[in-house]
């Protein structure tokens, strides 16, 4: 069962007006000292963060979220991608759950694409909110990123790391179920990505495991955004930001809407832990991998079986040696 007792609240980092320029202020030091103690202790934290207006979140789950998810299915189907989890997701045994997904939101050419599969005739409204909202969404992700490289002491790397970074933008249904009895929507579990950011309507339904094994429900908030670390900085970080797992579940009569912005390395560069997390003490965990080659090894049998995927699909033993 899950718990809201205060003392098992995800923490909470008040990032208002705190932007890329401010690095190196006694605030930026500060918030980024509450984002490493937050990741350390829960993978995950809640972002206050006044970068996405009220009004844009409205348009977003008030009417565009509902618009789109009440197309027809062939239509929600010809959201496809070569690249599994990146494109409809559906009709799925057991889960009464829908998402659509789209590549490089924040930039118009990529929320026109999508809306105009959509929307033959297109669609300006969702168009533009789609790609204001990305856009908030990434900058908050680069902030949080280089307060990451900071605390692990490898912030050199940083404008090479956003260089080589892509983002992925899912919108997402689940469906009121139909009894008072609690549904486990979404099974737990880590995501591929090195920051995720999800970003719930007014129903909650995300839950965090703790170390102790406790559940923890993520409550809404107009103001705040659910920050977590994923796979790819378990394997950058050579093990030091370990994953939340997570689920979704649903208890009541209303449906649920979330949109969850993922980061993850382009195509043809490497997710591999620099030299400066690497030592005696610290011997390679995971052996440098392609995102799109861990993601086709999730969907085989031995990825979904996997306990711990990532280290199943790359990892390395305490002497750095294959497992």
């Amino acid at each position: 069962m899950a718990t809201e007792e205060a003392q098992l609240r995800i923490p909470r980092v008040d990032l208002t007006g705190l932007r890329l320029e401010h690095v190196g202020t006694a605030r930026w030091d500060a918030a980024r000292e509450e984002v490493a103690r937050a990741l350390e202790s829960y993978g995950c934290f809640d972002a206050v963060y006044d970068g996405v207006g009220p009004e844009l979140l409205r348009t977003l789950f008030g009417k565009g979220a509902k618009e789109l998810f009440g197309l027809p299915l062939e239509t929600k189907r010809k959201n496809s991608a070569g690249t599994p989890y990146h494109g409809y997701i559906g009709q799925l045994p057991g889960l009464d759950y829908e998402s659509l997904a789209l590549e490089d939101a924040e930039v118009m050419r990529g929320a026109e694409r999508f809306t105009r599969l959509m929307w033959p005739d297109g669609n300006p409204e969702f168009r533009d909110t789609l790609c204001s909202f990305a856009k908030k969404l990434v900058e908050l992700d680069r902030l949080v990123q280089k307060m990451i490289l900071e605390s692990l002491g490898a912030d050199k790397y940083f404008d090479s790391h956003i260089d080589t970074t892509k983002y992925l933008l899912r919108l997402a249904e689940y469906r009121a179920p139909q009894t008072s009895e609690t549904i486990v929507c979404m099974p737990e579990h880590t995501d591929h990505s090195f920051v995720t950011i999800i970003c719930q309507d007014q129903v909650s339904g995300l839950e965090i495991l703790t170390k102790n094994r406790d559940w923890i429900t993520v409550r809404p908030s107009p103001d705040s955004f659910t920050i977590m670390t994923g796979d790819a900085f378990e394997a950058w970080s050579n093990g030091r930001l370990v994953p939340p797992r997570h689920r979704v579940v649903l208890n009541g009569g209303n449906t649920r809407y979330s949109s969850i912005l993922c980061s993850f390395r382009k195509d043809g560069h490497l997710v591999q832990a620099p030299n400066e997390l690497v030592d005696k003490e610290h011997p390679m965990l995971f052996k440098p991998y392609l995102h799109g080659d861990y993601l086709n090894f999730c969907i085989t049998e031995a990825g979904y079986n996997a306990q711990h995927r990532l280290r199943a699909f790359c990892g390395l033993g305490e002497k750095g040696e294959e497992v």
